[in-house]
């Protein structure tokens, strides 16, 4: 879903959201629902879920759209996050 999906949803203005978002949170909505994903993502995989059902839980279409967000947010694969950890 996207961020707009999830205000209507819940009767929510989205400019009010977004400006709280900025002022309150000091982020935009879009980069804290990000980290909120990421962090449920390195969770999962150090598990053992499998990559591509995490990617999916996780709201991203592709296994490979996921490697390359969570590696841009953490500076690592999920595998080597993984090995990391263990």
């Amino acid at each position: 879903r996207s961020g707009r999906d999830l205000l209507v949803a819940h009767g929510l203005h989205e400019r009010t959201v977004l400006r709280i978002f900025q002022n309150d949170v000091d982020m935009t909505f879009s980069r804290w629902r990000t980290g909120v994903r990421m962090t449920l993502a390195a969770r999962l995989i150090v598990d053992n879920t499998p990559i591509g059902a995490v990617a999916h839980r996780c709201g991203y279409a592709t296994t490979s759209a996921f490697s390359a967000a969570f590696k841009e947010r953490f500076g690592l694969t999920p595998r080597q996050h993984v090995a990391r950890v263990q």
